[in-house]
Parts: structure tokens; sequence; C-alpha cells
């Protein structure tokens, strides 16, 4: 997380260009950590309409207690938080006595990061990233990823990452946002154009693969 506040603290985050769902500065930062962890971009027109609305099984939502890294939102039309209609959302860095430290953008009509100590005096909830998972495209991808290096019989007599045998290891060592990346540029390449189509007929065979397990 350092790394991602380096980058990120003093910047000014720019309304993004269609077609990206990105409305607002604080909705840019807290979509950019999202995208930082290896998660969805938040996708709303403002950060009040973000937290009724989206809905993403690599976040749970949370109302209790806040925890580092998690994204926190804000209610809309709050005196006790200086909210306006669009409410507001950044990252929690830091648990604090009272509240939590945040990472902050447009807050106060700074259009750059800051930190900000908040309370948690007019917290709507917060999106936490349920853990070492990853979504369903990842998922498909490094399963063919996990093909395309060991074969259809496996490795040292492994199964066949297709059938879903593998998904423990897939997740465990190709979870972030570097890994990712990674699998991302393979599935996009040629060759990986090769291998998804190459899965897409095993999973139509039926019996080399677990229909069950298998996504397409």
């Amino acid at each position: 997380m350092n790394d991602w506040i380096n980058n990120n603290l003093g910047r000014v985050h720019l309304n993004p260009q269609p077609p990206h769902g990105i409305q607002g500065q604080c909705v840019n930062l807290a979509s950019s950590w999202s995208l930082y962890q290896g998660g969805p971009e938040l996708m709303g027109d403002t950060a009040w309409h973000i937290w009724q609305n989206f809905r993403h099984p690599f976040y749970q939502v949370v109302t209790g207690a806040p925890q580092a890294g998690d994204i926190a939102f804000f209610l809309p039309n709050n005196p006790s938080a200086g909210t306006g209609s669009a409410g507001h959302v950044d990252v929690v860095v830091e648990v604090t006595g009272f509240g939590f430290k945040g990472l902050d953008t447009d807050w106060n009509q700074n259009p750059k990061s800051q930190y900000v100590n908040h309370s948690l005096t007019g917290v709507a909830g917060y999106f936490r990233h349920q853990g070492e998972t990853m979504s369903t495209v990842d998922l498909t991808i490094g399963r063919i990823a996990y093909y395309a290096l060991w074969g259809q019989n496996g490795q040292n007599g492994t199964p066949n990452a297709l059938d879903g045998s593998l998904d423990a290891d897939i997740q465990k060592n190709w979870v972030g946002h570097e890994t990712n990346e990674f699998i991302n540029t393979f599935f996009n390449a040629p060759q990986g154009d090769a291998y998804r189509k190459l899965a897409a007929s095993l999973a139509s065979e039926g019996t080399k693969l677990n229909p069950g397990k298998y996504i397409v």
C-alpha cells in the first residue's frame, strides 16, 4: 500500500474521459486504489451513487469498524462530514483511536491528494477486499496460463489446470496488480488467444474438463 500512497500523495486526480464510469476526483483516487489491488474500476456518477449501486465479488460491503485498505464512503449532504450531494469517498490508510486517517482528494476544495483525519461521523460504510481471491475473468486467464505452461496433463502428474483442480495454487500465486497485468498481457497476446480458443474447444468436448468448475 505504501508504494501506491507514495505515487498518489499530492497528486491531482482529474476526471477521466469516457467510456470510464469514474466521475469526480475523490472517486478517481478510490478507483485507482481498487485497480492497484487487482480489483474492478469503480463505476458510477458520484461517490454516493457507487455506494448505493455498485457491487462486485472483489468487495465485501461493511458497515462496522474500518480497516486499513478499506474504501470509505461518506453520507451526502452531511454537515458533520462536510459533504455535498455527491457524498465523498477516500481510502483508509490507518485506523486511529477516534476514527481513521484517510488519503483524500477533493477534500475541503483541495484538488491534491492529502492525508485527512476523520471521525466515524457521517461514514456510510466501506468496500473491503474479500481476501486473496481472483475475479472470474482473472481466474479463467490464470487457468489458461497454467495450461499453457504445463500442458494438458499438468506438471509432473498434477491435474490439468483447466478443470479447476489447481485453482488454490492459481489464487495463491497469481493475485495482485503485477500478476493480473502479466496474465492479461498473456491473454491478449496471439499465444494467449490460441490457448483461449483451445481451452474453449476442450470445454465443449466435456470429457477432459469438469463442466461445473470450468469458467468460459
